[in-house]
């Protein structure tokens, strides 16, 4: 199961490469690539740690929730949008 697991997956990863090529081929769009790579960077860590640990639902359920909150020492989050963080929410001040 797991072997077939990591083939769809890395065949996956292969689709979206491929099509990610032949589209800004035929259409270049000018994607913020270091932040797309940032963004499923700490899922695939945060999905591999509780994989790892093998955590229950509540503590997994934490781990979504702080996914947002690992992204900020990261710096990816635009001067804008962290501004806009801090209107919305009092913690970031």
């Amino acid at each position: 199961m797991m072997g077939a697991a990591v083939s769809t997956a890395a065949a996956y990863v292969l689709m979206f490469l491929l099509m990610t090529w032949n589209a800004q081929r035929l259409y270049p769009v000018p994607y913020q690539w270091r932040r797309v790579v940032t963004l499923v960077g700490v899922a695939v860590a945060l999905t591999v740690l509780g994989k790892l640990l093998d955590v229950p639902l509540p503590v997994a359920l934490v781990l979504s929730a702080v996914y947002p909150l690992v992204l900020l020492p990261l710096g990816f989050y635009l001067p804008a949008e962290r501004s806009r963080l801090r209107r919305l929410v009092p913690i970031f001040r």
